[in-house]
């Protein structure tokens, strides 16, 4: 008896019909669009056509379009680099309820890209990760309380919202609560 092996996807003809898709008014469309011409599958690298898809993905709809956006602009790939533009387009994802774009908001926070440096703000940005389940967001939480960054600087917390991370798969959560219990921290590490 044969093994069946899986067809490998065939990017060339998904890029003709996303793009069609995208033409017609498909934010869907746009974001995966977008997300193949940044990566070169299907054809020659787009970072500055990726940029146009996205946005207009990001303008439909889809928050994961202007994630993906937001890093483009982060990172000036195809487009000038702009971290101003960055944050202001995953301040409108966040508030959309993308968890994932307000963990990234709460990063550009914490090392002043884009905004002033604001521990507020990254507080409340991972704090609204967290707590809607994105383990990056607990992580990073995990951090400013190791940091005592406008929370109480505290391995007990720190423990706490890095075991939340790592229950939700991120895996640098785990990593960093077993350095933290590794390191002596037993009291933090027991509860």
């Amino acid at each position: 008896m044969a093994l069946a092996t899986a067809a490998k996807p065939d990017y060339v003809m998904a890029r003709k019909v996303l793009k069609t898709g995208c033409k017609g008014g498909s934010a869907g469309a746009c974001a995966l669009l977008g997300k193949l011409m940044l990566g070169g599958k299907g054809g020659a690298k787009a970072p500055a056509k990726a940029a146009g898809v996205l946005l207009k993905g990001c303008q439909g709809g889809r928050t994961d379009a202007c994630r993906l956006l937001a890093h483009i602009y982060v990172k000036g790939i195809g487009v000038a680099k702009d971290p101003s533009t960055a944050s202001r387009i995953l301040k409108a994802a966040c508030q959309a309820k993308d968890w994932g774009a307000c963990n990234a908001l709460g990063q550009m926070c914490v090392a002043g890209k884009g905004v002033p440096i604001d521990y507020a703000c990254a507080r409340s940005r991972f704090n609204m990760a967290c707590n809607n389940g994105h383990g990056a967001g607990c992580t990073n939480m995990g951090l400013l309380h190791i940091k005592g960054l406008r929370v109480s600087k505290s391995t007990r917390a720190a423990a706490r919202f890095y075991r939340r991370g790592c229950a939700a798969g991120h895996k640098k959560g785990c990593a960093a609560l077993a350095r933290l219990c590794k390191d002596g921290e037993k009291t933090a590490c027991d509860t």
